[in-house]
């Protein structure tokens, strides 16, 4: 199996994702693609990885229109993206409690957000623990997970 990964990652930052990949003889390919950070070769579904909630709260509520586009390029052309933060979240009322000192945004604020690009173009929202996430970004490439 062969998992494209985007050049613009930054180096080690997904050292599970690499040592997941190691582990099951899933071969990584470093390659600039157009969309979300991991796909399949000749895949229709993407795969966009945050490090935690913060992340995910400051590239949405900072540069809302450079994501919409980047989004709605994915809707365009046929691809499922996926959003896949590597935080453990349970269920929508820990993420609606969720708060930062480090942002404007809160956790409501940021549903609202998640829900308006899942309306607009199909994004699908995941969140799992770093240990969770490499196993969980392979079922949805392989389209075995669902919501």
């Amino acid at each position: 199996m062969i998992l494209l990964c985007d050049t613009r990652q930054k180096e080690n930052k997904h050292k599970n994702i690499e040592r997941y990949c190691r582990d099951n003889n899933i071969t990584m390919i470093q390659q600039c693609l157009d969309v979300g950070d991991y796909m399949f070769p000749d895949g229709t579904i993407a795969v966009d990885t945050k490090k935690d909630v913060l992340e995910l709260a400051n590239d949405l509520y900072r540069d809302m229109k450079a994501f919409n586009k980047k989004y709605k390029k994915c809707y365009e052309k046929g691809i499922e993206l996926w959003v896949l933060i590597e935080e453990k979240i349970n269920n929508l009322n820990e993420l609606a409690n969720w708060r930062n000192s480090h942002t404007k945004v809160n956790g409501r604020l940021l549903i609202d957000m998640m829900h308006r690009l899942k309306v607009s173009y199909g994004v699908r929202f995941k969140f799992a623990s770093k240990h969770e996430s490499p196993k969980i970004l392979i079922e949805i490439l392989n389209k075995k997970y669902e919501e």
